[in-house]
C-alpha cells in the first residue's frame, strides 16, 4: 500500500498537481483523490464534527463539498509539507449543535478555535490525544461538565480558553503537566472546589492567569506568586478566604491584579520595599474582601497606576494624599471603608482621573476647591459620609461629570444655578441633605439630555415646582423631590417625562388637583403622592395608568373614591416608604455595579 500511496504521489508530480513546497488551490487533491499522509483520516473526522451540526445558516452546507479541497474548507488550514489539518478556526459561525470527538483525530491539528459558535456537550476526552495541539479555544458557548483531565496530556499547548460555559467540578490537576502554557482562561463557569496547591509549580512561562467569576474555594495557592512572568491574574467573584500569599505583591511583570469580591481575603497589604514590589502594576483591584490596615505608601512604587480599586474593605486611617502623585491614575475606588478626615485636596492634581469614590466612609469636612483640577472626571460619588459646608460652584465647571452622587451628607445652602449647564449628566442625586432654596436650578439641567436619574428628596427645598419642570430630560426615569417643603401645584407639562417610571413628591405642602395629564404618562410604575394638602376627585383616567404598580395618596383630601382599577388589588401591597427606600436602592445598585 505504502509502495501503490508513493507511486501515486510521483505521477502527481509529475503531472504538476502536487507541489512539495506550496498549497495553491491546484495543487490539493479533492476528496475523491488518492488517499496521502493520511489526509483521508482527517476529511473523516471534519465531516463527522459537521454531521452533528444543525448549521442554520447554511454555512459548512455550502462551502465544506466534494467540490472544493477539504483544505480549502472554511476555517480549515493545511499544512505546506504534507496534507494535514493543522487549524480548525470557525469562530463566530453559529453552528450549533454537539461537538464530536472525531475531532480528536486530527492529530496534526495545531489550533482548535470554536469561540461563540453555539456548540453544547461536554468536552471529549478525545481531544487529549491532540499531542500537537497549541492553542485551544472553546470559549462562549455552552458546554458542560467537567473539565476533562486528558488535557493534561497536551503537553505542547500554549494557550487554553474555556470561558463562558457552564463547565463545572474542579480544575483538574493533571492541567500542572503544561509545562508550555502561557495563558490560560476558565472565567465565567461554575467550578467548584480548591485549586490543587501545586497546579503552577510547572507553568513558569504563564502569562495570563484568569480563574475569575467561578465558585473556587479555600486559600489562593502559593505557587500562583512564583509565576515570574506573569502579566495579568484575575481570580474575582470566588470564594476565597485568608490571607493572600505574600509572593503575589512581589512580582516585577504583573499589570493587571483583579481579586474583587472573594468576600474573605484577609490581612494586610504589605508595606515595606522588601516584601512589596510590582512596578509594572497598572490596576490594582481588591473591592469587596475583608482586608484591613491601611493603604500602604509602597504603593507609591506602581508609577504605572491607572487603576486603584479597594471599595468593600476594612482599610482605615485617612484618605491618602501621595494618591495625588500618580500622573495617570483614572480610577479611585476607596468607598465603604473605615477612612476618616477629610477629602485630600491633592486629588485635584489627577488631571486625568475619571471616576472617584470615596462613598459610605466617615469623611467630613468640604468638598476641596482643588478638585475642580480634575478637569476629566465623569463620576463623583461621596455619599453616606459626613461632608458639610456648600455645594461648590466649581462642580457645575467640570464638563464632563455625568453621575454626582452626594446622598446623605450634611451639605447646606443653595444648589448653584448653573448646576446641569454642561448637559453631561445622567445620575444626579443630592437627597439626604439640608440644601435650601427654589428649585430654579432645574433650568440649566434641561440641558442634560440623557438625565435619567434626579433625587432632591429630604432636604429644605421651597416654593413651587416650576412649570418647566416638563423641559427635563425625556429619559428621565426617576424623579424624586419629597420630604421637602414644596408649594402649590403640580404643573401639568410633567407628562411631558413620557420615560418616568417612579415620581414621588411625598411629604411637602403641594396642593391642588392631580393633573390629568398625569394619566397619560403610561410608563408609571410608583406614583406617590402622600402626605401633602392636594384635594378634589381622584382622576377616572387613571385606570389608564395599567403598568403601575404603586400608588400613595394618603394623607391628602382627595374627595372621591378610587376609580376601578385595570390590575389587581396585589398589585399595589407596597411598603409605604417608597420615596426614601428607592433614593437609597437605586443609588446603591449604581454604586456596587462597580
Amino acid at each position: 500500500m505504502a509502495i501503490l500511496v508513493l507511486v501515486a504521489t510521483l505521477l502527481l508530480l509529475a503531472a504538476g498537481k502536487l507541489s512539495s513546497g506550496t498549497s495553491s488551490a491546484t495543487s490539493l487533491p479533492l476528496i475523491g483523490s488518492a488517499a496521502v499522509y493520511g489526509s483521508d483520516n482527517d476529511i473523516a473526522a471534519l465531516l463527522a464534527f459537521k454531521a452533528q451540526l444543525s448549521d442554520p445558516l447554511g454555512i459548512l452546507q455550502a462551502n465544506w463539498t466534494a467540490g472544493t479541497s477539504f483544505c480549502h474548507w472554511l476555517g480549515v488550514s493545511c499544512s505546506r509539507r504534507r496534507l494535514r489539518v493543522t487549524a480548525l478556526a470557525l469562530n463566530d459561525v453559529p453552528l450549533q449543535g454537539r461537538i464530536s470527538p472525531h475531532l480528536g483525530n486530527l492529530s496534526f491539528l495545531s489550533m482548535l478555535n470554536l469561540t461563540s459558535t453555539e456548540l453544547t456537550s461536554s468536552i471529549p476526552l478525545e481531544f487529549g490525544r491532540l499531542r500537537r495541539l497549541k492553542f485551544l479555544a472553546l470559549g462562549n458557548n455552552t458546554f458542560s461538565g467537567a473539565i476533562p483531565p486528558t488535557l493534561g496530556n497536551l503537553t505542547s499547548l500554549e494557550s487554553i480558553d474555556l470561558w463562558g460555559n457552564l463547565l463545572s467540578g474542579q480544575i483538574p490537576k493533571e492541567l500542572q503537566n503544561l509545562s508550555n502554557l502561557r495563558h490560560i482562561n476558565l472565567q465565567t463557569n461554575y467550578l467548584t472546589g480548591t485549586v490543587a496547591s501545586d497546579l503552577f509549580n510547572k507553568t513558569s512561562l504563564l502569562r495570563y492567569l484568569n480563574l475569575g467569576n467561578n465558585s473556587l474555594s479555600g486559600t489562593i495557592p502559593r505557587s500562583i506568586g512564583h509565576l515570574r512572568m506573569l502579566q495579568s491574574l484575575t481570580l474575582q467573584f470566588n470564594n476565597f478566604s485568608g490571607p493572600m500569599p505574600p509572593s503575589i505583591f512581589n512580582m516585577s511583570r504583573l499589570q493587571y491584579m483583579y481579586l474583587r469580591a472573594s468576600n474573605s481575603l484577609t490581612g494586610t497589604i504589605p508595606g515595606s520595599n522588601s516584601s512589596f514590589n510590582l512596578p509594572m502594576l497598572q490596576v490594582l483591584s481588591l473591592s469587596q474582601n475583608r482586608f484591613s490596615g491601611e493603604v500602604p505608601f509602597v504603593l507609591l512604587q506602581c508609577r504605572n497606576l491607572l487603576a486603584l480599586s479597594l471599595s468593600g474593605n476594612l482599610f482605615e486611617g485617612q484618605v491618602p494624599a501621595w494618591l495625588g502623585k500618580f500622573p495617570n491614575l483614572r480610577i479611585i475606588y476607596l468607598g465603604f471603608n473605615k477612612f476618616v478626615g477629610p477629602i485630600p485636596s491633592a486629588l485635584g492634581n489627577l488631571t486625568n482621573l475619571l471616576s472617584l469614590d470615596l462613598s459610605a466612609c466617615m469623611l467630613t469636612g468640604q468638598i476641596p476647591p482643588e478638585l475642580r483640577g480634575a478637569t476629566q472626571i465623569t463620576e463623583l460619588y461621596l455619599n453616606d459620609n459626613q461632608l458639610t459646608g456648600a455645594l461648590p460652584t466649581f462642580i457645575a465647571n467640570l464638563s464632563e461629570l455625568s453621575y454626582l452622587v452626594l446622598v446623605n451628607n450634611n451639605f447646606s445652602g443653595l444648589v448653584p444655578m448653573s448646576l446641569g449647564s454642561s448637559g453631561a449628566f445622567e445620575f444626579l442625586n443630592v437627597a439626604g441633605n439640608h440644601l435650601e432654596g427654589n428649585l430654579n436650578f432645574l433650568a440649566a439641567l434641561s440641558n442634560c439630555r440623557q438625565l435619567r436619574f434626579l433625587g432632591l428628596a429630604s432636604n429644605r427645598f421651597t416654593g413651587v415646582l416650576p412649570d418647566y419642570v416638563g423641559n427635563l430630560s425625556s429619559q428621565l426615569q426617576y424623579f424624586f423631590a419629597g420630604k421637602n417643603e414644596l408649594t402649590g401645584e403640580l404643573p401639568s407639562s410633567l407628562s411631558n417625562l413620557s420615560s418616568l417610571s417612579d415620581l414621588d413628591v411625598s411629604e411637602s405642602q403641594l396642593s391642588g388637583t392631580i393633573p390629568e395629564a398625569l394619566m397619560m404618562m403610561d410608563k408609571l410604575i410608583y406614583l406617590v403622592l402622600s402626605g401633602n394638602s392636594m384635594f378634589g376627585p381622584i382622576p377616572s383616567r387613571i385606570s389608564m395608568l395599567c403598568n403601575l404598580e404603586g400608588l400613595y395618596l394618603d394623607s391628602n383630601n382627595f374627595s372621591h373614591a378610587i376609580p376601578e382599577w385595570c390590575w389587581k388589588p396585589d398589585q399595589l401591597t407596597i411598603p409605604y416608604d417608597i420615596s426614601k427606600q428607592h433614593i437609597i436602592n437605586h443609588t446603591s445598585k449604581h454604586i456596587s455595579a462597580r
